[in-house]
């Protein structure tokens, strides 16, 4: 879909392997430390870990964090969560439609919607508590736009590493990353 739209294009050249019926690609690039550090693997890696907090540990305290600071029910904590993952989409356009704007630059994009979700954040520490609805609208945008930001990573940024054959197993360990940053930043919240 997003080729398609024109948001992103990649082209693999091929051939065809002797005696066998299996493509591979031409130019392949070589894997090394010196070809991640220069697609700003290490960045990329501490973007995604920063993301995993914002997108997984949120999303597994907001039922609590609902219940306990505005003493609402357990089943109405339930489905207010329900409605977060339909949120979540709103930050996947989102992000689409700026990194257009930005002219394919998933880096200004993260670090632009990254930058808003800090003022929601402090937004929400400095008055949170004083209305619950404007606490929930703000939890959610942030966690919409962090849901955006892990999009424009795993969608957009790993194909800078199609060409090495190992883009899945660069996105794994990205992904993998980012779920030990949300196991450990729940364990502290």
């Amino acid at each position: 879909i997003l080729e398609r739209k024109g948001h992103i294009t990649y082209r693999i050249s091929s051939v065809t392997a002797n005696n066998s019926s299996q493509t591979l690609p031409e130019n392949i690039q070589k894997l090394s430390a010196k070809f991640l550090i220069a697609q700003g693997i290490i960045p990329a890696a501490i973007c995604v870990m920063t993301n995993g907090v914002v997108r997984n540990a949120i999303s597994d305290w907001v039922p609590t964090y609902i219940v306990e600071s505005f003493n609402i029910s357990v089943s109405s904590a339930n489905f207010i969560s329900i409605l977060l993952p339909v949120i979540n989409l709103a930050g996947a356009v989102l992000s689409l439609k700026l990194l257009k704007y930005f002219k394919d630059n998933e880096h200004t994009v993260s670090a632009l919607m990254f930058g808003i979700t800090v003022l929601l954040f402090a937004f929400m520490y400095l008055w949170g508590d004083l209305n619950t609805v404007c606490t929930i609208s703000v939890l959610f945008i942030a966690c919409a736009l962090a849901n955006g930001v892990s999009n424009l990573y795993f969608s957009v940024y790993i194909l800078r590493f199609s060409n090495t054959g190992k883009t899945s197993g660069i996105s794994g360990s990205l992904d993998c990353t980012a779920y030990i940053a949300s196991a450990v930043a729940t364990s502290f919240i």
